[in-house]
Order: C-alpha cells, then structure tokens, then sequence
C-alpha cells in the first residue's frame, strides 16, 4: 500500500495523505509520494486538486521523528513542484510543523471545528526553513 494515493473524480484529483496509524506523519515515502502526486496533477487535464489525509485524529503530525524526510520541501506545493492550478487542502485534527507548511503553501485551506494547527518550532524561536514562505501566503 503507497502511503500517497491519487484518486480522479471528474476534473478534481484527490490526492490523500494515507499513514493514519502514524497519525500521517511525514517521511521520506510521503514526501516522495507527494512530489510524484503533485507532478502528475501538473500534468494532468485535472482543473483543480483536493489535499487530504485519512483519519479525523490528524491531517498530519509533521515530520515522522523516528524516519524524518530528507527533504520535506520537496513534497511542497509550488516549492518542490511548481504548478498554476489551485490545490485545495482538506483539514481536520492535528496539523503540526511540516504539515501546517504544507497546506499553507496551498491555494485555499478548509478547517474542520477541530482542527488544531500548531507550529512547535516557533515556540522555541525557530524561523528558517519553509515557515518563512508563509508569510509572502497571506493577502
């Protein structure tokens, strides 16, 4: 089983984050998978592209600590793959660290009433890397 699937309904791709029994953390299958499913969406005749994940616990817990993606920007929406299409992120629960880079790299997010978006780094005065492309995000 891919821990990325890649789903066509209509002029839509659904493209879904499936590692719910790590709570969709992110390593180096998933960042890859997303790369590859981002590619193929750029590719694609589809008009737009969903971003989810499976469970209703977390979108995703951000980085795996125990196998940590080499490159997470990589697996970024026009940071890793450029693309003009709008890529719309579905979230619910936790969405924390690499996870709340990558759906804010997004077009539009969609937040369920429990989501919980939380970005540790910053507590400890942590500003580099990805979080900084944020900011050029909001309108």
């Amino acid at each position: 089983m891919t821990d990325v699937t890649y789903e066509v309904d209509g002029a839509t791709a659904i493209i879904t984050i499936d590692r719910e029994e790590k709570l969709n953390a992110l390593d180096e299958n998933v960042i890859q998978g997303l790369r590859s499913a981002f590619r193929r969406f750029d590719l694609s005749a589809e008009k737009c592209a969903i971003l989810a994940a499976s469970g209703e616990r977390a979108f995703s817990v951000g980085a795996d600590i125990k196998n940590p993606p080499k490159e997470m920007w990589q697996g970024v929406p026009g940071v890793g793959v450029p693309t003009d299409k709008p890529i719309i992120a579905c979230v619910q629960g936790y969405c924390v660290g690499g996870a709340y880079i990558l759906v804010q790299m997004c077009d539009l997010v969609v937040a369920a009433r429990n989501t919980i978006f939380k970005y540790p780094e910053a507590q400890v005065g942590f500003t580099g890397g990805l979080i900084a492309s944020c900011a050029a995000r909001i309108p």
